[in-house]
């Protein structure tokens, strides 16, 4: 998975474990695609301060991934929560599971699915 994405999917649940600084700097850069010297200016520092309050703050962020695995839970919650769709259609499709049972199935799953 791109670096990118990767750390904007972590981002989205860690970063209130962040200072207000470093989810500014974190979003000028990743969200905004400001360069590091427009996000010095912008805050009166230098391109190098950037630089090392981004990689401290990309690190805090894996190592937060790392020792919760919050994200990687979601990953395999979803992926649960595919597969039974696919099972649930499969089995209302060949007739071992009825109508009404896999509308409720739908059901439940989609009202989970929009909690997770």
């Amino acid at each position: 998975m791109d670096k990118s994405l990767n750390l904007n999917n972590i981002y989205d649940f860690y970063s209130e474990l962040l200072t207000a600084f470093q989810r500014e700097v974190f979003e000028m850069y990743y969200h905004e695609d400001l360069s590091l010297t427009e996000i010095a200016d912008q805050n009166g520092t230098s391109k190098q301060a950037v630089s090392i309050l981004l990689r401290r703050t990309e690190t805090k962020l894996l190592h937060y991934e790392s020792k919760l695995g919050l994200l990687e839970q979601h990953r395999n919650t979803n992926a649960a929560i595919i597969e039974l769709e696919e099972l649930i259609n499969t089995f209302a499709g060949n007739g071992k599971l009825e109508r009404e049972s896999a509308a409720t199935l739908k059901k439940v799953i989609s009202e989970w699915h929009s909690k997770v």
